[in-house]
């Protein structure tokens, strides 16, 4: 009995000490745009992008390869509960399956096209098998 406990302990912390599965999404932020990050089927990343709606500007998803890398959500966080405040756009993208990927997010005004950037945020990501 002592030896079947012990074994269900142990496996239980190398299950838990396992590196590349988490319920964390990854954080990325602007400073990481132009890099390659590799993530696992399953894992998440949040991209945390700095966005002031009040003047006009908003940031907005390419097209990209959705066969390998999901899109989960994309939300508005005001800095301050002042109406008008800037605040963060937190974008939520799951790995499906393995392979490579390209996710392209332009700002730009609202009033002008998604043509004319005021800044991008671009990174790789490749898809390993868990």
């Amino acid at each position: 009995m002592k030896k079947i406990f012990i074994l269900f302990f142990a496996t239980i912390i190398l299950c838990s000490c396992s590196k590349h599965i988490s319920d964390e999404p990854k954080q990325l932020g602007f400073e990481d745009s132009g890099k390659e990050i590799s993530i696992f089927t399953g894992q998440s990343i949040d991209i945390n992008l700095v966005e002031n709606t009040a003047a006009g500007n908003v940031w907005g998803i390419s097209p990209y390869k959705a066969d390998t890398l999901g899109f989960i959500s994309s939300k508005f966080i005001p800095d301050e509960n002042i109406k008008g405040a800037g605040g963060h756009r937190i974008i939520r993208f799951r790995a499906l399956r393995s392979g490579e990927a390209v996710i392209k997010i332009t700002y730009y005004k609202i009033q002008e096209n998604e043509d004319k950037p005021i800044k991008e945020f671009r990174i790789k990501v490749k898809i390993l098998d868990d």
